[in-house]
């Protein structure tokens, strides 16, 4: 059954006249900050009486077209999302309700809905808050066939994430998920000329890295994971390349845990769908390769294999 809505607490008149937003934040980065930011989106809206449309092509290289409309009358918010044939992703959409101030603040629940190339789906359901300069991010695994009055499953998975708007071209986000009982942390930094700066840390220290993602779809991140954090002989200590289409090219190196000592060293490039080829060195002690091996696996990572120097094959 259809819960029924909060009582909304509409403020008319979203742009000041001429003046753009009149912030009690005293910051203004809505023009440029996360084009999926609800302020962002209503700076592009004409209105008409108390609905406003919007039709535009976001910052950024990744995004092809946002459509939709928002009313002042009752809160509902609704839109789709393009991106450009090379993307991995086919289609977002979004449908909530809320309230968006005209100083700036928020307070909104939407369910957004992806659907890639592969033709998957799935959905998040997030609840927005803004006061001043600080806020809050909700968001949960969420069913595609449900509306946005749902509730989320039990069982959902949870991330958590403060925001705070330090200056005109900064803005931060600090988050936190647990997977498996273990504690996943993430500290962000938007600013005009990035999509964000990240870095993250998970098992108290055993998985660590920085990140960064374009506005055109790609990004970059370096991580080490230690060994005695996860039960392994082993430290890695890696590259990530990420790509407009969905694929990453994954460099790194494996060494004996706690040292310098070098094992081996993997560079594979990965499809969206799973699949790739790359190459794997296994190294003498001395510095010397003593293993050279070609490998390639199948979608979703199946069917591993790899073929080697000596003449041998192996299942990886």
């Amino acid at each position: 059954m259809r819960r029924l809505r909060p009582l909304l607490l509409l403020v008319p008149g979203l742009l000041s006249s001429g003046c753009g937003l009149d912030l009690v934040c005293r910051k203004d980065p809505h023009s440029w900050y996360d084009a999926s930011n609800a302020t962002y989106t209503l700076l592009e809206a004409d209105f008409t009486g108390q609905l406003g449309k919007f039709d535009f092509d976001p910052r950024g290289q990744a995004n092809s077209g946002r459509k939709g409309s928002y009313s002042l009358k009752d809160g509902d918010l609704a839109w789709v999302d393009s991106y450009k044939s090379s993307h991995y992703l086919e289609e977002r959409k979004g449908e909530g309700y809320g309230t968006i101030y005209d100083n700036g603040n928020l307070d909104l629940l939407t369910k957004v809905t992806w659907t890639d190339v592969l033709g998957d789906t799935w959905a998040q359901l997030l609840r927005v808050e803004r006061t001043r300069c600080e806020g809050s991010i909700v968001r949960y695994d969420f069913d595609p066939d449900w509306t946005v009055d749902d509730p989320p499953a039990s069982n959902a998975h949870i991330s958590y994430w403060a925001t705070e708007i330090v200056s005109d071209d900064k803005v931060t986000m600090y988050g936190e998920e647990s997977f498996d009982g273990v504690l996943y942390t993430h500290n962000r930094i938007y600013n005009p000329n990035c999509l964000y700066k990240e870095t993250w840390n998970y098992a108290e220290g055993g998985y660590v890295g920085e990140s960064k993602m374009k506005l055109n779809g790609d990004g970059s991140a370096t991580w080490t994971q230690y060994g005695d954090a996860f039960g392994s002989d082993y430290d890695y200590v890696g590259e990530d390349e990420y790509y407009i289409d969905g694929s990453k090219l994954m460099e790194y190196g494996v060494y004996d845990q706690g040292t310098s000592n070098l094992v081996a060293r993997w560079s594979l490039l990965e499809e969206y769908d799973g699949s790739g080829a790359g190459s794997y060195e296994q190294y003498d002690g001395a510095g010397g390769v003593e293993l050279d091996c070609d490998v390639s696996f199948g979608v979703d990572g199946a069917n591993c294999t790899m073929e080697c120097s000596n003449g041998s094959s192996y299942s990886c």
